[in-house]
């Protein structure tokens, strides 16, 4: 959800750029340090809006590595926990059909004191 709200809100932002660069078509000049050059508005425009999109892609790769290999973590604890938990499961299982056989055997013995007691 949240990253259909974000490519909704970046589409946003990206057209209404392309929105303003088609209406400014005028020739400018950029200087950057000794290099000197003229290109139309448009293309300025929609170059650095382009190079803002890629510089926040590229800034945002350590948290996605970092986001991928800590899902990949939690899946095998998961898996670590649901064996965890088999493993209990039948232990508690286990334990419970002792106790029902000793309450058995202890039932019977009590009936066998009773009676020789008689």
């Amino acid at each position: 959800m949240k990253l259909k709200v974000y490519l909704v809100f970046g589409l946003l932002i990206a057209s209404l750029a392309v929105s303003f660069a088609l209406q400014n078509n005028q020739q400018v000049t950029i200087q950057f340090f000794q290099w000197n050059t003229e290109m139309n508005v448009t293309f300025l425009i929609l170059l650095s809006t382009f190079i803002g999109f890629l510089i926040n892609w590229l800034l945002s790769i350590p948290t996605i590595i970092s986001d991928f290999f800590t899902k990949i973590g939690l899946k095998l604890k998961v898996k670590k926990l649901e064996k965890t938990l088999q493993k209990t499961s039948k232990e508690k299982e286990s334990e419970s059909k002792k106790r029902e056989i000793l309450e058995k055997e202890r039932a019977e013995d009590e009936e066998g004191i009773i009676k020789i007691e008689a």
